[in-house]
């Protein structure tokens, strides 16, 4: 059945037999609907760098990941050390995988040290992320007023840090979310 797929992938995409023989290997465990599915093609295109519209793609991936994380961390039965350094590690190797061929290119210190500080960040954060998660006291609605809040401060740090433009409808946007957590909170 693989080898069906991998012909679908060839002729849906350009790729060198070599390339699909590799996807084979990689995919044997998959399920078969995975397989099949529009999804499969899409992280598939994506690894190689082709053009597509990935922008839907890429929220699925990350609402997935973000979001199913912890769904399978907490009953594995690992102490919060092993679920926040083991989950950290691998998911280390995975941009470093992905991004292999630009290591050369190494940032100055100023940009070692923002680096530094992002990434304590993130650690910090995710303590308090697997706490939140652990604790039946708090439960999942709590998780949702971060997000929510991480929403507001990426759309107005953009703005204050990154120049993006702040128009109005994105502060409508966070007040509506804002509600809606209200609402949660109930």
């Amino acid at each position: 059945m693989i080898g069906d797929n991998a012909s679908i992938f060839a002729s849906l995409c350009p790729l060198h037999r070599s390339d699909v023989g590799v996807f084979e290997m990689q995919c044997n465990g998959l399920t078969k609907s995975l397989l099949q599915g529009n999804l499969a093609l899409s992280c598939w295109k994506l690894y190689r760098g082709e053009s597509m519209n990935t922008g839907l793609l890429l929220v699925f991936l990350i609402i997935v990941g973000f979001g199913g994380w912890p769904l399978l961390a907490a009953p594995s039965g690992a102490n919060q050390f092993w679920k926040g350094f083991y989950v950290m590690f691998v998911t280390g190797l995975v941009p470093a995988v992905y991004y292999h061929r630009t290591a050369v290119e190494l940032p100055n210190l100023k940009g070692f040290g923002l680096l530094t500080l992002g990434a304590l960040l993130n650690g910090v954060a995710i303590i308090a992320y697997n706490k939140i998660f652990a604790d039946p006291q708090y439960g999942t609605k709590y998780i949702a007023v971060a997000m929510v809040g991480m929403l507001a401060l990426l759309t107005i740090g953009g703005g204050l840090v990154l120049n993006e433009p702040l128009p109005w409808t994105k502060f409508v946007g966070l007040a509506l979310a804002c509600t809606g957590i209200w609402f949660m909170m109930k």
